[in-house]
């Protein structure tokens, strides 16, 4: 199973990281050659966003899945899931997407003992969503999805804020976490496995 699923992220972070832009590495140029500095890098994941929606999120939704796999590797999957929110800015139906169901699914992930030492790159990818500011409904399903953590209505909003203010990477995963436990109530992540965030576009 770990073979599989590496594999598939590999196959998945090539679609994220690939160079398709004119002049790129990935474009057709020459071995040796230098890439245009001017030219603006589109990965191949990009490039299929704007061509074949459909076919774009078949890829992006088995990211998203993958994250829930009980296999130590699954954390790969938040890597290309990551590089989904500067791509979100520019697309309304891939923000609410991203806000909607990749958060969702990267707290749920955080119950996984699989997934335990890997947690700062899920964090990091939960950091990203809620401080997108994801348009088209996208920033709204986000805050939604945690104001349906136990107890996460409570004074969320102020954190909201302090948590915008925090001066690092790193104190704003850590903010993250702290909320989780406190309104978890229970000084563990695993009780994530038993959440359910509210359905898309309630």
């Amino acid at each position: 199973m770990r073979e599989l699923t590496q594999e598939h992220a590999a196959l998945l972070a090539a679609v994220a990281q690939r160079d398709v832009s004119e002049g790129g590495a990935a474009a057709g140029a020459t071995a040796g050659a230098t890439p245009n500095p001017t030219t603006h890098s589109r990965s191949l994941l990009e490039w299929v966003l704007e061509r074949d929606e459909a076919t774009a999120f078949a890829l992006i939704s088995t990211a998203v899945r993958g994250m829930g796999w009980p296999d130590d590797s699954a954390f790969r999957f938040s890597l290309l899931c990551r590089s989904l929110v500067p791509l979100a800015r520019a697309s309304p139906a891939l923000a609410r997407y991203v806000g909607g169901e990749v958060l969702p699914a990267a707290l749920s992930s955080l119950s996984s003992e699989a997934l335990a030492l890997h947690q700062v790159e899920i964090l990091g990818l939960i950091r990203d969503v809620l401080l997108a500011e994801l348009p088209g409904g996208g920033g709204e399903a986000a805050w939604r999805v945690m104001a349906s953590l136990p107890g996460g209505g409570g004074g969320l909003a102020a954190w909201r804020a302090d948590f915008a203010a925090l001066g690092s990477e790193k104190a704003q995963r850590d903010a993250i976490k702290k909320l989780l436990v406190a309104s978890l109530g229970q000084g563990s992540l695993a009780a994530l496995a038993d959440w359910r965030p509210p359905p898309p576009g309630a």
